[in-house]
């Protein structure tokens, strides 16, 4: 409001002749007071107007009003006020009058001034320092470089201090913007186009010291060069003949640059080769990075580029001559699994030509984390099987697949076993064809169970299988007998598993039924309930263990006990280690100590004076099952 009322009294009041003047007028400020200004000759406008303002302390916008005023009716060479002047000699040379304007940073000022005339640096110091008592300054160091930079719609102001490393700089005045790596060449490229000049090409981000040995250090470099920096940690350990700490020292710096600069995988490249179409041409660069297969690393190549797929294998094997290969068939779709806390638990490659439930089943089985299998596999048939490079023709996994051959060489046959197979069955299947011996097919079954993804449970055939119901026709389960498994071995196990004796089965009834199969070879009806080679009771080998059936557990556990003077917490040990087993059935828990059989009351009468007023015998039980001679804990099943 104030400059308004200046400019239109300015436009009111008419000059007054003054000898000397070149402009003189009074001005009324505020309505309150007025003031005459008054330019001389061979003085500039803006230097009058600065006084005057000073004296009657006019703020700087009203001084801009009132010159943009002036200037309009006499002529101003510059439209800045001269706050401090001094004249700069080389001893008794005159070199030039020095002129601090309003608004100039004076060190800014000076070194523009020094760098006209051709000066020293010491005559910097000498001007700056006689400027500074007199007027404010900010900063002792000049700017070397100043550009406004567009980034995102938005000028951004670029200064860069003698001194300061220019690249630097650069970067950490653009980082917070999200420039990427080639806008801040841009902007390095514009400073030199300025005539700047600089120290080198690339900002220094970090410096660590890595120790190889007690004797030897190396400093890890990283500039913002463009590369990767996986790629310069990789290349690191390389020159120092340390690729054996890779992820070591990756580890502990990749956290510290990817906070700073944009990492674009995890992965170095370790091999590089340039593509040559038949003319010689180059169709671009495939890098090979560490971990990764030549087939992979070309198929990526080949979709990137958007070529012939059949130039896949050719490249593959131009790579496969400078690095180990372990296969020739590319992975063509790739899918992060995650659990149900979102954490990633691995990831789902299915190979060219490969049916999705293999890849699926190869991926449960290998990670071996909790995962919903039908989920899974629900999942990868929608998505993977778009892919028109992989098979979606079979609902269950072959977890197994490969021809099989005896200890001569001889070709078996082709086995295939599926994920709800067991391998065992399939194994002994072939060799019944084949009519291989047992040791042929103990090796191949060896063979494959060995396999990474085949689960083998048992190591004998089943030869027999029947499902047992119960009178009222409900499915109890499959009554089976392995190869060289005695049939009532087999059933004993069937009535202990599904608690048979329990509900009152007759195990006996059963085991004639079986034993009267054409099919089933029964060397004895007496079933054994549990069998040992070699049985630790207490830590001791105690030898064979075998207890019958009709026999009670704790019975022979205790015989044994006695025969080798063991203590009671070994019998309760070894009863809870056998009783506890699903195909065991244990009916009691306590030994029989003491056993009289055809009991009469003759046997009581010895002295001639006993009363039997009753045949039967009653319990007396004990108070206190801790003063009892089996302990303190009962065991029970």
């Amino acid at each position: 409001m104030r400059s308004i009322l200046i400019i239109r009294l300015l436009l009111l009041i008419g000059h007054e002749t003054v000898v000397g003047a070149l402009f003189q007028q009074r001005v009324i400020i505020d309505n309150l007071m007025s003031a005459v200004l008054t330019v001389h000759d061979s003085e500039e406008p803006a230097d009058a107007i600065y006084k005057f303002s000073i004296e009657n302390k006019i703020d700087k916008q009203q001084r801009r009003t009132l010159l943009g005023e002036i200037c309009t009716r006499i002529t101003c060479i510059r439209t800045k006020a001269v706050v401090w002047r001094t004249s700069v000699s080389d001893g008794e040379k005159f070199i030039a009058e020095y002129l601090l304007l309003e608004d100039e940073e004076p060190v800014d000022s000076i070194q523009r001034f020094v760098a006209q005339h051709n000066l020293t640096r010491g005559y910097r110091h000498a001007i700056l320092a006689e400027a500074c008592a007199v007027v404010d300054c900010l900063r002792m160091v000049p700017v070397i470089w100043s550009r406004q930079v567009r980034i995102n719609e938005k000028f951004v102001p670029i200064e860069v201090l003698e001194g300061e490393v220019f690249a630097d700089k650069i970067f950490s005045i653009l980082q917070p913007y999200s420039v990427g790596y080639l806008g801040r060449k841009q902007v390095l490229e514009l400073a030199k186009s300025d005539g700047i000049v600089l120290e080198r090409e690339n900002a220094h981000i970090i410096s660590e010291t890595i120790v190889f040995n007690k004797n030897r250090t190396s400093s890890l470099d990283i500039y913002d060069d463009g590369s990767e920096p996986v790629d310069t940690i990789y290349n690191f350990c390389k020159e120092n003949e340390s690729i054996d700490r890779f992820h070591e020292i990756a580890n502990l710096i990749m956290p510290k640059i990817c906070g700073i600069l944009v990492c674009n995988r995890r992965d170095p490249v370790v091999y590089s080769h340039t593509i040559k179409n038949p003319n010689g041409a180059s169709m671009g660069k495939l890098d090979v990075l560490l971990g990764e297969e030549a087939a992979d690393a070309a198929h990526r190549f080949v979709i990137d580029k958007n070529l012939d797929l059949d130039l896949r294998k050719s490249i593959a094997r131009d790579i496969c001559k400078a690095m180990p290969c372990k296969r020739l068939v590319p992975i063509v779709y790739r899918k992060a699994v995650n659990n149900v806390d979102g954490v990633r638990i691995g990831e789902v490659h299915i190979l060219e030509g490969e049916e999705v439930v293999d890849a699926a089943m190869r991926f449960i089985r290998k990670t071996r984390f909790a995962v919903d299998e039908i989920a899974l596999k629900n999942f990868l048939f929608a998505d993977a099987c778009q892919n028109k490079l992989v098979k979606c023709t079979r609902l269950i996994a072959h977890v197994f697949e490969d021809k099989v051959r005896d200890n001569d060489g001889r070709e078996i046959g082709h086995l295939i076993i599926r994920e709800d197979e067991e391998p065992v069955d399939k194994v002994h299947d072939l060799c019944y064809v084949a009519h291989c011996p047992n040791d042929d097919r103990m090796k191949i079954l060896e063979t494959v169970c060995a396999s990474e993804f085949v689960v083998c449970k048992r190591k004998q055939p089943i030869i027999f299988s029947q499902a047992v119901t119960d009178p009222n026709g409900i499915n109890i389960g499959n009554l089976e007998v392995q190869l060289l498994e005695e049939p009532a071995d087999a059933v004993y196990h069937f009535f202990a598993r599904h608690r048979l004796f329990q509900r009152g089965w007759d195990i006996n009834s059963v085991i004639n039924q079986v034993c009267s199969l054409p099919q089933l070879d029964c060397k004895r009806k007496t079933p054994l309930q549990y069998n040992s080679d070699s049985f630790l009771m207490g830590n001791r080998d105690i030898g064979p263990l075998r207890i019958w059936y009709g026999d009670e557990v704790v019975d022979v556990l205790y015989q044994k006990r006695i025969d080798h003077n063991l203590t009671l917490n070994d019998q309760i040990a070894s009863l809870n280690f056998i009783c506890l087993q699903h195909e065991v059935y244990c009916h009691r828990t306590r030994a029989v100590v003491y056993e009289l059989k055809d009991i009469t009351k003759h046997d009581f009468e010895k002295f001639g004076n006993e009363t039997c007023s009753r045949k039967y015998m009653g319990w007396q039980f004990l108070s206190a099952v801790a003063n009892s001679f089996i302990g303190s804990k009962l065991s029970s099943f």
